[in-house]
């Protein structure tokens, strides 16, 4: 297996690592320019509405990918069907909610789309963007990476164009920037995925209950997650404006530090074997090896970004600036301390990571709800940060514990057998 992983970071992973970085700055780029290309009310409402958009896209993708990458080594060609009928539901699924601008999810998220136009802007934004990322998990569970690589370079150069179309036309309703970088940038990977979809041979349905409850769990565990983190930005919307667009444009800052993780993850489910308990220990090493260069990488990296929001952020700058490093900072810890949890899919522990991302999710819910309003925003946002960041230590331990038990139970019936 070892041999194999390091094949696939010779060659492979470099572009897929690369692919992810282009697409995450691409992602950046429209939270980083909209500040200056917008004024400033429709700049609230476009930056609070995509990261709404980005918000739903994680929410709808969360355990499919990962499904995916663990299984398709069993029997590729069953899975690959469980995977497109599976991400066609969930199409289908945003279609229908789209056609209902009061749905609860709307509700919920106040994206405040009054129209079914716009509200069917917003839900085929999710859809389009879908469409790369059900097609980046089917290309990564293929390994074929340069078509991931080529995919990406067409979405970047897309929305900077269009970002600049945006610019120089005037163009301030927050729907149609919407549309311009979340829907056109992605026509041909609508296309791919339409084209993928009908080239499929579905599968008898046995074995699909057991890959449905797998991809639910983690699925469960991702949306309980991803809610979390976005609590204190939909609790401001309607209380404070500015800073509901400083929390939204930091979010867009994270996707460098996080395609990291996002890129070692997606190989490593794949690779990563509890059976082979030398590979797992041999990947934890790694992982401790680069632990005291990372944290002095992150601190570098959380001041840089502070000084540098506070030459292009307009409005609120300090306040940006602040909420924009404690962001980076606490993606950067999160993204290391995944590179231990996502084991939560090869020992199959996804009922303890469900319930600590619960337990997560009702602690920042209540401060929220009932302290929050008290304190300082940046109090207020280390305490959230802090409680996520705890649960998922609790649960890196809940997994380190798992394998060196693992490792003395293979000791044992080594020297039972000798």
């Amino acid at each position: 297996m070892l041999s194999g992983i390091r094949k696939t970071i010779g060659s492979g992973l470099s572009k897929f690592l690369m692919a992810n970085m282009l697409y995450s700055l691409s992602t950046a780029l429209v939270s980083l320019l909209s500040p200056s290309i917008l004024p400033q009310a429709p700049y609230e409402d476009f930056i609070y509405i995509f990261q709404m958009v980005l918000f739903l896209t994680g929410i709808f993708t969360a355990g499919l990918i990962p499904g995916l990458l663990r299984y398709h080594k069993y029997d590729g060609q069953k899975y690959q069907s469980f995977y497109f009928l599976t991400a066609g539901i969930i199409v289908v699924a945003l279609l229908i909610l789209g056609l209902f601008p009061g749905n609860f999810l709307s509700s919920w998220l106040k994206i405040g789309a009054d129209s079914v136009a716009d509200s069917m802007m917003v839900y085929s934004s999710v859809i389009f963007s879908l469409f790369f990322i059900f097609n980046r998990g089917f290309q990564t569970a293929k390994e074929d990476y340069a078509s991931i690589f080529k995919d990406v370079i067409v979405i970047f150069v897309a929305r900077i164009l269009l970002l600049g179309a945006v610019g120089i036309l005037g163009i301030s309703d927050p729907y149609v920037i919407l549309a311009m970088v979340c829907i056109i940038p992605f026509l041909y990977e609508a296309w791919i995925f339409i084209s993928s979809f009908f080239r499929i041979r579905f599968c008898t349905l046995e074995g699909y209950p057991d890959f449905l409850e797998f991809i639910f769990k983690i699925s469960v565990a991702g949306i309980i997650f991803t809610a979390t983190s976005r609590l204190f930005i939909i609790a401001s919307r309607f209380n404070d404006d500015s800073l509901a667009a400083a929390l939204s444009f930091a979010a867009g800052l994270t996707g460098i530090i996080s395609i990291f993780n996002t890129t070692f993850s997606s190989v490593f489910i794949g690779k990563l074997d509890y059976r082979n308990h030398e590979g797992i220990l041999s990947y934890m090493g790694k992982v401790r090896k680069y632990l005291l260069p990372f944290l002095g990488l992150t601190l570098l990296v959380g001041t840089a970004v502070f000084f540098f929001v506070t030459l292009i952020y307009p409005g609120n700058t300090l306040q940006a600036a602040m909420i924009s490093a404690l962001t980076v900072v606490h993606c950067a810890l999160m993204s290391y301390t995944g590179l231990i949890t996502l084991m939560t899919k090869t020992y199959n522990l996804l009922n303890a990571q469900i319930m600590l991302n619960g337990a997560s999710f009702v602690i920042v819910w209540l401060f929220v709800k009932f302290v929050a309003g008290g304190l300082s925003e940046y109090i207020s946002y280390i305490i959230i940060n802090s409680v996520m960041l705890l649960m998922e230590l609790v649960l890196a331990f809940i997994v380190l514990r798992h394998v060196r038990r693992q490792g003395e139970t293979i000791l044992s019936e080594n020297h039972g057998n000798a």
